[in-house]
């Protein structure tokens, strides 16, 4: 979520930022995007079941710059053993 600059109160920014992450702001977006909101009292009835993390799972975080920095050297790696 990016803020534009122009805004002249920070209350009004603050605002946004909270009626986003409310309870009804992360339900239109959870229904908006597809995915599911990460809070507990946000109904995952929209979503496919695979997009939903499970409980108890530790999921691998491919979203860090680690694995961004090597996504290239990763695909290269990959079209090697698939073209032998």
């Amino acid at each position: 979520m990016a803020f534009i600059s122009t805004f002249r109160e920070f209350s009004k920014r603050g605002s946004v930022l909270h009626d986003f992450l409310s309870r009804e702001g992360q339900t239109a977006w959870s229904k908006a995007s597809g995915f599911p909101s990460l809070r507990q009292d946000v109904s995952r009835d929209h979503v496919v079941p695979m997009l939903i993390p499970k409980e108890g799972v530790r999921y691998q975080e491919q979203y860090s710059e680690r694995f961004v920095e090597i996504r290239r050297e990763t695909v290269n790696f990959i079209k090697t053993v698939i073209n032998r």
